[in-house]
């Protein structure tokens, strides 16, 4: 059924193939971790602007003049 010629040949194909696929796999590896980890600076970014959104808010809720308002309206 098979020679021995296309024997080496199947060997030789499924070697090349197999090489292929690794040199893929290793490649998209890499480039999922570089966007993961530009991912993440521009994760930190929009924490860093979150916290300081809710240290306004915090500080705009907690000023005495924003009582004297609600004590007012309830009035």
């Amino acid at each position: 059924m098979f020679n021995p010629f296309s024997m080496v040949v199947a060997i030789v194909l499924i070697g090349c193939l197999y090489s292929l696929g690794e040199s893929y796999l290793k490649t998209r590896r890499q480039e999922l971790d570089q966007a993961s980890r530009g991912m993440d600076d521009d994760t930190r970014q929009t924490i860093a602007a979150l916290e300081h959104r809710v240290q306004v808010l915090e500080r705009i809720v907690t000023d005495s003049g924003n009582d004297l308002k609600r004590e007012i309206d309830r009035l």
